[in-house]
């Protein structure tokens, strides 16, 4: 007699497995624990897994099937948490005995279950007992830290010792749900697990469905704002099984090399070689050209997509990669991964229900996101038909769920409209923001607002973590940056740091905050010793702008180990290294779509670009020339000539291929391979590139 017991916590999601268990065991009876569909389906899912009889119990809680050609039910036996079946042999007239069991959570409730395992007990018949006990028989089946009840490993003990019943031999696998093994269990027992996890993976790319366990996944609410109480104002990560990365790294590694011929410049998100800050220096761009002349005035959108991860169609994602050129068995891979995920909240530390995945993609797979992105290409590849069929003349951009688009407010509300309905995605308009020029006219205001259903704003505002204004950042714009520091600082108080600790987190925590911002725009001084000025009293112990001596000067501390420093990061050196870069990639040939179109603004010639004009892409460039490169000109006569591809530079090594004209003063020449090919300085605020 061969039969499955299973607490399936869901019928319809495990469906596959179960069918595919059911022909290879030869299964003659099926017990369902948790099946979570009405109890008018069971006849359909009887027939469905080629069984000719079955009733549910405990209040739909269990379903039991068998075959009637082999077994004939002559008893029925319904308690609280156990149900027990007497059938009659076809080819024989003896009994056998089968009880299903759905052990309660306590252990005061599982006492009558003990009770009723007792007066069953007294029987000649064979017996046979299965189910979800909700504990365990001895210590030693328990994996985990926290120690099981002993009293209920007792009680059950006794139960089987009483009622004389003998435990089978185990076989397959320990667990039937998340064991919680992480990377460094498999690094170290790879040599132990290396050929069952070498098979697994193979079996899941010739397409064998894969086990409940392995698409187990908890979900944790991380809080987007501080004292968030609604659920939107959380983010949810789900936290997979380590085999389940393992198939999801394995696919992202092998899509991330196709992406860069699939996605459009217009988005940036997790794909290496681009970066946000480009971005970022269009969109500081798009606010300069808000005073442009245009009919009825320019604006702004910044779109919020609603929990953009968690609502994406499946439908409208495998359309996505059809219209690509994806085999659909290529596409029964990617998306095997999340049809075959089941959720646990966890609330207060204990994962709460068990439901399976209908949408979306998971925050925290390495694969979810490049399929985000291929998703949102549609929409990118929408908007570019639209433009070419001018029927909207936008300039986009797209960085995961944030979207900034100018211009045509009707159709680009068709076009988002249409776009929600085929992908499922929603406009946040909590979030969204329309920015427009301080003098557009009340009218045009109202208007935008009406079609647009969003707020209107003329000050700055944040994109991708930098606050976007027009020019400069100045320091009431850097408010923000402060108050993050000081919060930081103010928890971190609380605890028993020693000065080692506090050096740690300024290395790794305190000094990274700001980088993201100085890669693209340039904070004032004020605010750079301000922040360095909160490091160093955090550092030395200083409270609440309390004075304490400080043995050695900041800009000291800064200094690499080697140099008698403490390797800290210097914001200011920061600042310039970062601003350096962004002209390093906008000379060479490293520079993107999104830097590369607003130069185009400011080229007088093909050679020639108009510094004096430049007010937000090129602000940081405009002060490199000022300060930074400035220390690098040198002034010669007409003819005359200097040995400086012989002078030690960088590193220890001789700049390449300098040349010098015969009649202006150079200062740079062909730097390295990707470098400036021949710069000198005019009278006017005009550089010439060569």
């Amino acid at each position: 007699m061969i039969g499955l017991f299973w607490n399936i916590r869901g019928v319809h999601s495990s469906l596959r497995r179960l069918l595919y268990l059911i022909k290879t065991y030869k299964l003659q009876f099926l017990s369902i624990l948790e099946p979570l569909v009405d109890d008018d389906q069971l006849e359909w899912y009887k027939l469905k897994l080629g069984f000719s009889k079955g009733f549910f119990a405990l209040n739909n809680k269990l379903w039991f099937l068998w075959k009637d050609d082999l077994l004939s039910l002559h008893t029925v036996i319904e308690e609280t948490q156990i149900l027990t079946c007497g059938f009659k042999y076809a080819a024989s007239s003896s009994t056998l005995w089968i009880s299903s069991v759905y052990g309660l959570h306590s252990r005061v409730e599982r006492e009558g279950l003990w009770t009723s395992l007792r007066s069953l007990a007294p029987r000649s018949e064979p017996w046979i007992i299965g189910g979800d006990f909700n504990t365990v028989v001895s210590i030693t089946e328990h994996k985990g830290e926290v120690c099981p009840d002993l009293g209920s490993i007792r009680d059950f003990a006794n139960a089987i010792s009483d009622c004389e019943l003998v435990s089978p031999p185990f076989l397959g696998s320990q667990f039937t749900w998340t064991d919680g093994y992480n990377d460094f269990f498999f690094r170290q027992a790879w040599d132990v697990v290396k050929i069952d996890v070498v098979k697994a993976v193979q079996e899941f790319f010739m397409g064998i469905p894969l086990p409940k366990v392995f698409g187990s996944t908890l979900i944790t609410l991380i809080p987007k704002v501080e004292g968030a109480i609604t659920l939107d104002q959380f983010r949810p990560i789900s936290l997979s099984t380590f085999f389940s990365k393992i198939l999801s790294r394995i696919l992202s590694d092998r899509l991330k090399k196709v992406l860069p011929s699939l996605i459009s410049p217009e988005q940036a998100a997790f794909q290496s070689g681009r970066s946000i800050n480009e971005h970022v220096l269009m969109v500081k761009e798009m606010v300069h050209l808000l005073s442009s002349n245009a009919r009825g005035g320019n604006c702004i959108i910044k779109l919020d997509l609603s929990k953009a991860f968690d609502r994406i169609s499946w439908r409208y994602l495998e359309h996505v990669l059809l219209r690509f050129g994806f085999s659909q068995r290529v596409i029964n891979l990617l998306l095997g991964n999340l049809r075959s995920t089941f959720f646990s909240v966890l609330v207060n530390g204990q994962p709460k229900g068990f439901f399976p995945m209908k949408c979306g993609v998971k925050q925290g797979d390495p694969l979810s996101p490049l399929l985000f992105i291929l998703a949102m290409e549609g929409f990118t590849r929408y908007l570019h038909h639209l433009h070419h069929t001018k029927k909207l003349a936008p300039s986009h951009l797209l960085y995961a769920d944030d979207i900034v688009d100018c211009r045509n407010l009707l159709r680009l509300k068709a076009a988002l409209s249409h776009f929600g309905n085929a992908s499922g995605q929603a406009i946040n308009f909590n979030k969204s923001q329309v920015i427009v020029h301080d003098k557009m006219r009340q009218e045009h205001k109202a208007k935008i607002r009406s079609i647009l259903g969003i707020r209107c704003h003329t000050r700055e505002f944040t994109y991708l973590g930098s606050v976007i204004v027009k020019g400069k950042l100045r320091k009431i714009h850097c408010q923000g940056l402060l108050q993050k520091f000081e919060r930081r600082i103010a928890a971190w108080y609380s605890r028993k740091l020693n000065q080692m600790g506090r050096l740690i987190l300024i290395k790794h925590v305190l000094s990274s905050i700001p980088l993201h911002i100085l890669a693209v725009q340039e904070i004032p001084r004020s605010i750079v010793k301000c922040l360095h000025m909160l490091m160093a009293n955090f550092f030395w112990g200083a409270r609440d702008m309390g004075h304490k001596y400080h043995w050695r000067k900041w800009e000291k501390l800064c200094f690499p180990l080697l140099e008698g420093g403490l390797g800290v990061r210097d914001l200011g050196n920061c600042q310039r290294a970062a601003a350096m870069d962004l002209w390093w990639k906008i000379k060479g040939e490293s520079y993107g779509l999104m830097v590369f179109i607003p130069l185009g603004r400011f080229m007088l010639s093909p050679l020639i670009i108009n510094l004096s004009n430049c007010l937000a892409v090129i602000f940081g460039i405009k002060g490199i020339f000022t300060k930074e490169i400035s220390g690098l000109w040198c002034t010669y006569a007409a003819a005359a000539k200097a040995p400086i591809a012989a002078r030690p530079w960088t590193f220890q090594q001789q700049l390449l291929s300098w040349w010098f004209s015969s009649n202006k003063n150079s200062f740079l020449g062909n730097v390295h391979k990707r470098g400036c090919y021949g710069c000198y300085k005019q009278a006017s605020s005009t550089m010439v590139l060569g």
